[in-house]
C-alpha cells in the first residue's frame, strides 16, 4: 500500500509507516532515538501522524495524561467505523459513568469465578487436543481460540456459529488496515442479528 508522505510533518523516519510496514531493523532504530534522549517521536501511522512512546515513565504519562492524549482517540479512528461509538471510544465523564455500569462484571470475585467456572477448563481443553502432536502453531491452536471460546461461552453463541464469530470479529479489527473488507464484515454481522 502505499501512502503520500505529508512533507509539512516532521516525522522521525517519514520513510515508514509503522502501522502498515515491515521494519526488520526496529530495535537498532529505537535504541538510536533513545540514545539521542528521545522518548517521544512523531511517526507514520497508517498514512496519519502519530506519537511514539519510548518508555514506561513515558507511556504512564501518556495514559495519566487524558486531555492531551486521550486514549478515545485510536478507537475513534480504528475501531468506531465499524464497531460504533462503544466504550473505548469515550472520554472523562461520559467514559467513566459508562465504566461504572460495566463494572461489576470486572469485579476480583466475578473474575475467579469466570476462571475458575470457565477460563480454566477451556485452557485445558485446548491444551489436551495438542496431546500426540509434534509441532503446535500456539496462536491459532491456543490464545486465537480460547478468547472467542470463551466469548462464545458467555454469550451463549452455539458452538456451531463459533466459525461465523471468529470471522466477524477478525474482520472488524482489520479495519485499519482493510476498510472495505472491515465495513463488508460489519454490513453482513448487522444484516444477521
Amino acid at each position: 500500500m502505499s501512502t503520500v508522505i505529508d512533507k509539512t510533518v516532521d516525522y522521525e523516519y517519514p520513510e515508514i509507516d509503522f502501522g502498515l510496514d515491515d521494519v526488520p531493523d526496529l530495535e537498532p532504530r529505537m535504541a538510536r532515538l533513545l540514545a539521542e534522549g528521545k522518548r517521544v517521536v512523531k511517526v507514520r501511522y497508517i498514512g496519519k501522524p502519530a506519537w511514539m512512546l519510548l518508555g514506561h515513565k513515558e507511556v504512564w504519562d501518556a495514559f495519566l495524561d487524558t486531555a492531551h492524549y486521550p486514549c478515545s482517540a485510536a478507537h475513534l479512528r480504528h475501531s468506531e467505523p465499524t464497531m460504533g461509538r462503544n466504550l473505548l471510544c469515550l472520554d472523562g465523564e461520559e467514559h467513566r459513568i459508562k465504566r461504572a455500569l460495566v463494572a461489576p462484571a470486572f469485579q476480583p470475585a466475578r473474575i475467579r469465578e469466570y476462571t475458575e467456572r470457565l477460563l480454566r477448563p477451556l485452557a485445558n481443553q485446548l491444551i489436551d487436543g495438542f496431546r500426540g502432536r509434534h509441532e503446535l502453531d500456539l496462536v491459532a491452536g491456543f490464545t486465537h481460540r480460547l478468547p472467542l471460546q470463551v466469548i462464545t461461552r458467555l454469550l451463549d453463541i452455539p458452538a456451531g456459529d463459533e466459525h461465523r464469530l471468529i470471522e466477524w470479529i477478525d474482520g472488524l479489527f482489520l479495519y485499519p488496515w482493510n476498510p472495505e473488507l472491515s465495513s463488508t464484515h460489519a454490513a453482513r454481522r448487522r444484516a444477521t442479528t
